[in-house]
């Protein structure tokens, strides 16, 4: 999916189900926003739409992504979507070669199914 703002992209997202039949429930989630674009309410429409198509997909039971710990805007809007941390990775990212940053594992639940 795609936004786009006077026939430019602006931003872009997408859900990639997993491959393997025991996970193939679960969607891992991309998305950006281009430079300048940000804080104009583009990542929380990719985000609704690709929530309310996972919510009518026949296979799709959870949204996972991955984000950098220091990315207070993505969270804020995450946790605003309803998002939960499910867990961290440690140093995972490295900024330079003596800093890092934790990557954030979250996760959304749109089908529960038991």
């Amino acid at each position: 999916m795609v936004a786009e703002r006077d026939g430019k992209i602006v931003g872009h997202a997408f859900l990639e189900p997993l491959h393997l039949k025991a996970i193939c429930h679960v969607a891992e989630l991309s998305i950006g926003v281009h430079h300048g674009w940000q804080e104009k309410g583009i990542g929380t429409a990719l985000m609704e739409e690709l929530i309310a198509w996972a919510k009518q997909s026949k296979t799709i039971e959870k949204i996972e992504l991955n984000v950098r710990a220091s990315n207070d805007r993505a969270i804020a809007l995450y946790k605003k979507m309803g998002f939960i941390e499910e867990g961290r990775l440690k140093n995972r990212i490295k900024i330079n070669k003596s800093h890092y940053s934790d990557d954030i594992l979250m996760a959304l639940i749109v089908n529960e199914k038991s």
